[in-house]
């Protein structure tokens, strides 16, 4: 039985499952679905174009759904797409798309107080964006991945599984999968092996992984972990904005 106080705002046709639990003063607004066991504190507000799964946490002042930051605004029909486990931090953002047909998050990622996730932006799981992140329209990010605090993210970047972004810096070139970049504009400095070495990545592997990103230039590179396969796809794969390089010291 889902615990809603007395001074939100639930409207009519918003659907809730079991067990949630809706603080003061937040707003539901119709068409929203929010999946068993989540918790909306209070002056929270979600959209009518929200899909939450289970047992995510919206946090005091959390706005899900708001409408895109772009010349265009939002795409008729867009939508908020989030999977289970997920916190918002209190006054984060997640926006809905202005061009696709949704803003996507997966399952068990950490949006700290006041981070931002602008329209269009796909983000995989078990990530980490520290108080103040924030990030531009169309963001990719993978799986796993840090982002320190104050860090922000330039529009159509994309962010590799398990890579790190130093506090305070500036990402304006695609972060390849497990490395860790600092500075404005943020360079490589070395692999992330703080994540690596969470992950249980054997030492072979991470010796593979730091030899192909000090060569991914040479498209001869033939990996023979998963993880290495991995790097090499993200690498060929890079758009417009290109790979960020290795900061002179490296």
């Amino acid at each position: 039985m889902s615990d809603i106080h007395s001074t939100a705002l639930v409207e009519t046709g918003a659907q809730l499952g079991p067990d949630v639990q809706v603080g003061p003063f937040a707003i539901i607004e119709a068409g929203a679905e929010l999946g068993p066991g989540c918790v909306v504190e209070p002056h929270a507000r979600i959209y009518g174009c929200v899909r939450l799964g289970a047992r995510n946490v919206i946090g005091t002042g959390a706005v899900l759904g708001g409408p895109a930051q772009h010349r265009d605004g939002s795409r008729p029909g867009g939508l908020v797409v989030i999977g289970d486990g997920n916190t918002f931090g209190e006054y984060s953002t997640v926006h809905r798309p202005a061009k696709g047909d949704a803003t996507r998050l997966g399952h068990r990622n950490w949006l700290m107080a006041y981070s931002h996730v602008g329209h269009d932006c796909m983000i995989g799981n078990g990530n980490v964006f520290a108080n103040g992140v924030q990030l531009g329209g169309h963001v990719v990010v993978g799986d796993g991945a840090n982002l320190g605090g104050l860090a922000g993210v330039h529009q159509f970047v994309r962010i590799g599984d398990l890579a790190m972004i130093g506090a305070l810096s500036v990402a304006v070139w695609d972060v390849p999968p497990y490395a860790a970049v600092e500075g404005r504009p943020a360079r490589i400095h070395s692999l992330n092996l703080v994540g690596l070495k969470r992950a249980s990545i054997a030492p072979n592997v991470i010796r593979e992984l730091h030899t192909m990103l000090r060569a991914y230039r040479q498209q001869e590179l033939a990996p023979l972990s998963r993880e290495g396969q991995r790097l090499l796809e993200f690498l060929r794969a890079t758009g417009k904005r290109g790979i960020t390089p290795w900061c002179r010291e490296g």
